[in-house]
């Protein structure tokens, strides 16, 4: 699957690419696939990118120093690119951190933020950014080839679903983990889940969303498609046991 944004093209095109982006989407898998081609396509040699640390659903002052201090970095190549995965998950320091950055960027420095959560950036990043707001896909021609092409598809999404909706421990999640987590199925299992968590209250389902992009890009990096769904598991268990 491979998404991308008009704005963010004609920019590349144009080669007028803005120092920081913005972009908003409750869909925070279709910003994933976004940032990932934007990434590749810019042709930037470095990318950092900034992800709540492991079993939270928060960024730290913490970790965004260390993400902003290699702001100075010497490039490999002529431009850097920083990744924000969720920036309405930065604790408001955090992000006022980040926004010092934003202020007075670095010429060979751009910066993407992505947000699932609108309210919770603060205003005064939105001011300094090219803000993109990211339509939801619902009937993605794309998704529903991949769908189509997989004669699994129906078990996947049933499994997907009681996955998060009636598994109450991770005993209970084994019997569907098998399906959803082979290689060949990951694609139809990402949009399952993101489906399934639709259904669920926002809270959970931005966490579950959250998660998911993570997988998707552990995935797209040959990680073990097994230990990438670790994370998603801990927290939606963790949500269940609150």
């Amino acid at each position: 699957m491979e998404f991308t944004n008009e704005t963010l093209k004609r920019d590349i095109r144009k080669k007028s690419i803005a120092q920081s982006y913005l972009l908003f989407s409750t869909d925070i898998l279709h910003l994933d696939e976004i940032a990932k081609w934007f990434a590749k396509h810019f042709k930037v040699t470095d990318t950092f990118w900034l992800t709540p640390k492991d079993g939270t659903n928060s960024i730290t002052v913490d970790q965004t120093i260390n993400f902003t201090d290699k702001v100075n970095l010497a490039s490999i190549g002529e431009r850097k690119l920083f990744i924000i995965t969720d920036t309405s998950q930065m604790t408001p320091q955090a992000q006022n951190k980040m926004l010092k950055i934003i202020e007075e960027p670095r010429t060979d420095t751009t910066f993407l933020l992505l947000a699932s959560n609108e309210e919770k950036v603060l205003n005064t990043i939105k001011s300094r950014c090219v803000i993109i707001n990211v339509p939801v896909l619902e009937n993605s021609l794309t998704k529903q080839r991949i769908i189509d092409e997989n004669k699994n598809s129906p078990q996947i999404f049933d499994n997907a679903k009681k996955l998060l909706t009636q598994c109450k421990t991770l005993d209970d999640s084994l019997s569907f983990l098998g399906l959803l987590t082979q290689k060949e199925n990951l694609p139809i299992t990402l949009i399952a889940l993101a489906k399934a968590a639709e259904e669920l209250p926002l809270d959970k389902k931005y966490a579950i969303l959250k998660n998911l992009a993570i997988i998707n890009r552990n995935v797209g990096a040959n990680c073990n498609a097994t230990n990438a769904f670790d994370l998603l598991l801990i927290d939606l268990f963790n949500m269940e046991t609150k």
